[in-house]
C-alpha cells in the first residue's frame, strides 16, 4: 500500500507566529528561544525584500516547506506573499508532484530537498514561478496537533466525507462533511487525506483554505498571550532564515494584517500519467503570469536548470 505522509505541519503555527507578535510584550521570552530555529540560510540564493517606500517594513515573500518524517520528501511547498502597499497576502502551492528536471532525470519536485537541500529546493521554486523568494521556513511533522490545540481549535467546512486507515502509518481518518471546529488530531486528518476525485490538486486546494481559515480566525490581538507557547512549540521543528530584525522592523506590518485580504491561488496546470508515473504538469504561460500578478514575479526566467524539459515525453494531447 502507497504511503501516505502528508501534512502541512507547522507551516500554520510559523505563519501565525510572524503574523501575530505584538510589540515587545514577549520579547523576553521569545529571544532565548529563537536561535533554536536553527537557519540553513543559502548565501546566494534569496532575493532582498522590496522597500518601496524606504522605511522599516516591506513586501516580501516566503517559501514554507513541509517535510516528512524522513526529513527527505517535502509533502508540502507554499508560497506566501506578503505585499504592504496593496495590503495583500496571496498564498499558492506547488504540488508534490510536480514534474521537473535534475541531474538529466525528470522526477518529483518532492524528492529535490532530500538530494540537493534547501539551495535546489529554492532555485527550483524560483525557475517554476518566476518570482523572487525572501524567506524560507522549513517545518516537520511534530507539533501541528499541539499548535491547533493551543489556538483552540479551527471552525472548517469539511468538503466531504473523509473516511481511511492505514496502519503502516498509524493513520485513522474519519470526518464527516460540513461546518464544525477541527482541534489538532481532526486537523491532521483533514490536510492527510488523499482521496479526491481531483487528486494532490484538490488535496492542495483543501491544505491552503485551512491555512486561510485558520489566519483569518487566529490572527489577531485575541491571540497574543499564545505567542510564547507557539513559539515553543514552533522552535522544536523549524528551521528558516527569517530574523528577529526582521519580525521587528515589521511590527506595524503584521499589526495591521487583520486589514489584508487573503487571497489562495491554484498553480496552473493539471495532473497526468507519463510512462506510467503520476505527475503535476504546469502549465507554463499561466503560471508564470499568474506569479508576476500576485507574487511579484518577473516572468519566465532567461536561465532555466530545474524546469528544462527538453526531451521530455508528454501525454497525448498535452500541448505545452
Amino acid at each position: 500500500m502507497k504511503k501516505r505522509k502528508i501534512i502541512i505541519r507547522l507551516i500554520v503555527g510559523f505563519l501565525i507566529l510572524i503574523l501575530s507578535s505584538s510589540a515587545g510584550v514577549y520579547f523576553g521570552i521569545i529571544l532565548p528561544s529563537f536561535d533554536k530555529l536553527n537557519s540553513e540560510t543559502p548565501s546566494d540564493i534569496l532575493d532582498t525584500p522590496v522597500n518601496e517606500n524606504k522605511d522599516k517594513s516591506f513586501s516580501f515573500n516566503i517559501l514554507l516547506i513541509g517535510v516528512d518524517r524522513s526529513k527527505s520528501l517535502t509533502d508540502v511547498i507554499m508560497l506566501a506573499s506578503v505585499n504592504k502597499d496593496s495590503k495583500t497576502i496571496n498564498l499558492s502551492s506547488i504540488p508534490r508532484d510536480t514534474r521537473v528536471k535534475s541531474n538529466n532525470r525528470f522526477k518529483k519536485i518532492n524528492s529535490l530537498y532530500g538530494k540537493g537541500g534547501i539551495s535546489v529546493l529554492i532555485e527550483t521554486v524560483k525557475e517554476l514561478t518566476g518570482a523572487p523568494i525572501h524567506y524560507y521556513a522549513i517545518v516537520d511533522f511534530e507539533g501541528f496537533r499541539n499548535i491547533v490545540d493551543i489556538l483552540g481549535g479551527v471552525e472548517f467546512d469539511v468538503p466531504q466525507r473523509m473516511k481511511y486507515r492505514d496502519p503502516a502509518q498509524n493513520l485513522n481518518i474519519d470526518l464527516k462533511p460540513g461546518l464544525q471546529v477541527l482541534d489538532g488530531e481532526k486537523a491532521e486528518q483533514l490536510v492527510r487525506y488523499r482521496q479526491y476525485v481531483e487528486g494532490d490538486v484538490q488535496r492542495t486546494r483543501v491544505q491552503q483554505n485551512f491555512l486561510k481559515a485558520l489566519f483569518e480566525q487566529k490572527c489577531n490581538s485575541s491571540y497574543l498571550l499564545k505567542v510564547p507557547e507557539l513559539f515553543g512549540e514552533i522552535s522544536k521543528s523549524c528551521k528558516t532564515n527569517v530574523t528577529l530584525g526582521m519580525i521587528l522592523d515589521n511590527l506595524n506590518l503584521f499589526n495591521s494584517l487583520d486589514e489584508y485580504e487573503f487571497n489562495v491561488h491554484d498553480m496552473p496546470g493539471e495532473g497526468a500519467y507519463v510512462n506510467k508515473v503520476s505527475y503535476f504538469l504546469p502549465d507554463y504561460k499561466k503560471a508564470y503570469e499568474l506569479f508576476a500578478t500576485h507574487f511579484m514575479g518577473n516572468g519566465e526566467p532567461e536561465v532555466k536548470n530545474y524546469t528544462d524539459l527538453t526531451g521530455a515525453k508528454w501525454p497525448e494531447g498535452w500541448n505545452n
